[in-house]
């Protein structure tokens, strides 16, 4: 087993880790960090309560996005891939539903790449949710939650169109956008 070790750049308290996807954890065996200010904290899971140990490099990551976040805003453009992991979800969720988030945020990439390559591949045509749950095969709190993913990103977009699902009630209908996020680069080293 490969341990990876760092200082962790709030506390400066030696942390390691035996995974990438894994929390830093000092010596204390705590992944909690006293001195870290909460706005650096970029998983949209975790509560406002603690904050993770962070190295500098992850810290001069959540600046450098943080950046282009606002950039991305300013000029109406996302940021996300479409097979990039997101997970949408309230400040005032409960525990429950950040730990359901948790659980299901390495998975919701390639939910959200299905849903996305389903709708492009007869974007004549496009989807309701009700469809593309019919086609995927997938609950709806599943396919809504990763179609809308997809809209706040700008990669879905309301056709105009509707049509009735299985109670006779009227559906959007999604499309996708013409919009191209240029060569595919996320960031790029000022």
């Amino acid at each position: 087993m490969i341990i990876m070790e760092d200082k962790c750049y709030w506390c400066l308290t030696r942390i390691s880790r035996t995974h990438s996807n894994m929390s830093w954890i000092c010596d204390y065996e705590s992944s909690n960090c006293d001195n870290h200010p909460v706005k650096y904290n970029v998983n949209p899971v975790l509560s406002e309560d603690w904050a993770p140990h962070q190295t500098e490099s992850e810290v001069h990551e959540i600046i450098k996005r943080y950046y282009y976040v606002i950039k991305s805003q300013k000029s109406g453009k996302y940021l996300r891939e479409v097979g990039d992991n997101v997970v949408m979800i309230s400040k005032k969720a409960r525990s429950t539903s950040r730990k359901s988030a948790e659980k299901v945020l390495p998975h919701t990439g390639s939910i959200r790449r299905r849903v996305y390559d389903m709708i492009k591949s007869n974007n004549d045509y496009g989807y309701t949710d009700y469809e593309l749950e019919a086609v995927l095969k997938s609950s709806h709190q599943t396919v809504s939650a990763s179609r809308r993913s997809l809209v706040v990103d700008n990669y879905l977009v309301d056709s105009g169109k509707t049509r009735k699902n299985q109670n006779d009630n009227d559906c959007i209908v999604w499309i996708t956008t013409d919009y191209s996020f240029g060569n595919g680069m996320l960031f790029a080293d000022a």
